[in-house]
């Protein structure tokens, strides 16, 4: 990690001048050097991003200039990648870029949805409102991904646990019954017989069993890159009962959250529609989001392509429709976003729910069956009456 360059400090502007600079040096961004003399590959979390957003939006509200802002907030943040990045923003912009302008030569740290907004409330001359909004996009999204990962960490630790313990008792604790049934040559339980053979079976074959299981990974990932074989998997998956719907709704949600978002800050619909394409991981929505774009190109109104592509949820077209005739698109896409969001939540509730004794009965049950076959088979070998 190199150090934190030591800037001077910006020329002295009035601190109520306008958020916006004026971009004094004319052509694109790519052709503006960082300075590190290259775009920069520096990786940061979507929560250091915000916690940054949210200090120069403060800043900003105070009457900073972006330069000064941005060089205040350089000096505040912990995250040593984020603050040398944010050295580089501030030297950029004295050499006369705009801050959109800026931070996408960073695309690795400042999402594209971030550029395009910044440059939205450049343009309108209201970036603060726009990072206000932006900000509140990315704390809503932390916190439903942050709550879909949390409800998911226990049935994953429950499933581990319950594997490891059954691999530990067809390991090392059935082959120590086997011993015994060898040593005094009488004939076993069908039952014990069976895990007794599953157990050495495991023994002699578990190395194959770990490359076999390796390669079978790899080969599907290898595969999922093909874009034909991902799109064909991403529409299967979509139309499993129950879990085709929860992934919609959660593709969907982040899609309008985006969306509305965007339309919300100014961004022209057919551009804010290319953003979103690029939000969803599942070939089949991104698809039907570029015919979408498409179709409104071409005159038609967003609520009759949504309702005549089976893809989109029936209340997406209905509060889409609703959004048209009062002139508030943008805040209809965004209640759809809140109410998928709602239900990602409580299906997600439902699942955990429903999942958590289904595992425990299931490892249990093996759990139980391991231990009282083996009882059964000591019984038998001592005669002793059940």
């Amino acid at each position: 990690m190199r150090p934190v360059p030591q800037l001077p400090a910006p020329s002295q502007r009035s601190t109520h001048g306008p958020v916006r600079t004026e971009k004094r040096a004319e052509g694109d961004a790519s052709n503006l050097p960082s300075a590190t003399g290259k775009l920069s590959t520096v990786s940061v979390s979507v929560r250091v991003v915000l916690q940054f957003s949210e200090q120069l939006l403060t800043l900003l509200n105070a009457g900073l200039p972006i330069d000064r802002a941005l060089h205040t907030a350089g000096g505040t943040v912990s995250n040593k990648k984020m603050a040398v990045v944010v050295n580089e923003l501030v030297l950029i912009i004295e050499k006369g870029s705009t801050f959109s302008d800026a931070i996408k030569q960073y695309p690795h740290v400042f999402p594209r949805l971030y550029a395009n907004m910044v440059k939205a409330g450049e343009e309108g001359g209201i970036l603060p409102t726009v990072l206000e909004r932006v900000n509140d996009y990315y704390a809503k999204s932390v916190e439903f991904r942050n709550y879909v990962i949390t409800s998911s960490i226990y049935p994953a630790i429950l499933l581990v646990f319950g594997v490891v313990a059954v691999l530990g008792l067809m390991t090392f604790v059935v082959p120590k019954f086997a011993e015994v049934f060898a040593s005094m040559d009488k004939p076993m339980p069908p039952t014990a017989a069976f895990l007794i053979d599953i157990s050495m079976w495991l023994q002699a074959n578990w190395i194959y069993l770990f490359v076999s299981v390796a390669a079978l990974f790899l080969t599907g990932k290898l595969m999922l890159r093909n874009s034909r074989v991902r799109e064909s998997v991403d529409s299967f998956l979509l139309r499993i009962p129950l879990v085709g719907a929860f992934i919609a709704k959660m593709q969907f949600a982040q899609v309008c959250r985006t969306w509305g978002t965007l339309l919300t800050a100014g961004v022209p619909i057919l551009t804010s529609l290319r953003i979103v394409q690029g939000i969803t991981s599942y070939a089949p929505i991104s698809h039907a989001l570029a015919h979408l774009a498409v179709k409104i190109k071409d005159g038609h109104t967003v609520s009759a392509v949504m309702a005549s592509e089976k893809i989109f949820p029936r209340i997406m077209g209905q509060l889409a429709k609703v959004g048209e005739e009062s002139g508030s698109l943008d805040t209809m896409i965004l209640r759809v976003a809140e109410q998928f969001e709602k239900d990602v939540q409580r299906m997600t509730k439902s699942f955990v729910a429903a999942f958590e004794p289904a595992m425990i009965l299931v490892i249990g049950g093996i759990i139980g069956f391991v231990v009282v076959s083996m009882l059964l088979a000591v019984f038998a070998l001592n005669d002793m009456p059940i």
